[in-house]
């Protein structure tokens, strides 16, 4: 796939572009539909039949099932090809996750560990990091998490309160403080740690869940996504060696912004996936329930809302992935050994920052439109368990 374009951020207010210039899911190629395909496939088959066991976060469920996952090769995807990995690309990245809806509650655990409990250590590991610790991940032994939010910092990541101060043998940064929300805490191996060298230098550390004085709190009772496991963390004198710095001291921005920003690109297409399901759920219903003798698809306030909800996925989609192409296009125009860095990543999600986060705002609102929609179709079924 090729273009004779080069987009800027925002240029879609100015520079017109032809058809070639927009991608769409049509564009992906077979090796990235079958992964999205092998997904939805995992869900229907092995997810699906133990979903209550998930949402009651029974742990001796939801690890055999985080493990299967790595045999589809979710946790290889990103991964480069030099490290053994798939080097899925960021187009396929985007189909990859339209799918991980499809797994219910456990999507939470899996793609939290996939995307921004492991890319932090692929794109700023260092070599011997990199040894210790990917393995493990590709292949679910190991469950990663990423441990940035505090009581008192939630979008002003930067002013977190968390400390690291370096002891006197320099040969561990002894860290202390508090992180709340965290995702896949209470079973977490690894996580992506930030807090503040003498309080002054935002860094990132690998902190292992055995280091001491990691203590993980009891899981949040959630609205939604019930199987994660969400938990604050009290961190007492946790001793991290100072070869588990991850980036360099005093750039730990550089590995939260890299993580984030291509999160919010990745969430867009995860709500198109959810939007999807909730319309072919809500459509099969009208078909199948009966009022006055007639199916409720035929009567029109019926039709108004799957027509609402198609056309709002329609709009989020083609943003989506035409977002996803930006990014993906400005990578593979760089040089071969450019693409490969850090820098080529921040650059290309930087430049598409307003587009990334335009996209994740309107998909999340669409999906949960799309889900209100779905449960007025129900009527007061929808506010039942027992119906999806």
């Amino acid at each position: 796939m090729t273009t004779s374009l080069e987009h800027r951020g925002a240029s879609y207010l100015f520079q017109d572009a032809g058809p070639e210039e927009i991608t769409t899911p049509e564009d992906m190629d077979e090796e990235q539909r079958m992964m999205m395909k092998s997904i939805r496939d995992f869900a229907e088959q092995e997810v699906m039949p133990v979903i209550d066991e998930v949402n009651a976060r029974n742990i001796d469920v939801v690890r055999p099932l985080f493990k299967k996952a790595a045999d589809l090769g979710i946790y290889m995807a990103e991964v480069p090809e030099e490290y053994g990995g798939l080097g899925l690309g960021v187009l396929g990245i985007a189909g990859m996750m339209e799918s991980r809806s499809y797994l219910g509650s456990l999507s939470s655990t899996v793609f939290a560990h996939q995307g921004i409990g492991s890319l932090p250590l692929i794109n700023f590991g260092t070599q011997e990091q990199v040894d210790k610790y990917l393995e493990p991940l590709m292949t679910g032994e190991m469950m990663a998490a990423f441990a940035l939010t505090e009581p008192s910092s939630g979008s002003d990541a930067m002013n977190i309160k968390s400390t690291a101060t370096l002891n006197e043998a320099g040969t561990h940064y002894i860290v202390n403080g508090s992180k709340q929300w965290i995702t896949n805490a209470g079973w977490a191996d690894l996580f992506i740690l930030f807090a503040k060298v003498d309080g002054q230098q935002f860094t990132a550390f690998l902190m292992e869940r055995g280091f001491g004085g990691v203590n993980v709190q009891k899981n949040e009772d959630l609205l939604g996504i019930r199987g994660s496991s969400v938990c604050a963390i009290i961190l007492e004198d946790v001793p991290i060696p100072v070869e588990n710095v991850l980036g360099e001291v005093g750039k730990g921005h550089l590995v939260a912004l890299c993580t984030l920003n291509l999160g919010r690109m990745k969430m867009a297409t995860n709500c198109v996936g959810g939007g999807k399901n909730a319309l072919i759920v809500a459509a099969k219903y009208a078909k199948e329930r009966f009022s006055q003798g007639n199916p409720i698809a035929e009567f029109g306030i019926i039709q108004q809302k799957l027509a609402d909800m198609a056309m709002r996925l329609y709009a989020s989609q083609s943003a989506a992935y035409r977002t996803a192409g930006h990014v993906y296009h400005a990578i593979e125009a760089m040089g071969e050994e450019e693409k490969k860095t850090v820098d080529a990543k921040l650059k290309a999600m930087a430049e598409f920052s307003i587009e990334c986060a335009f996209s994740k705002t309107h998909s999340s609102e669409m999906v949960n439109i799309l889900a209100d929609h779905a449960l007025q179709i129900h009527g007061g079924y929808g506010y039942s368990e027992e119906y999806e």
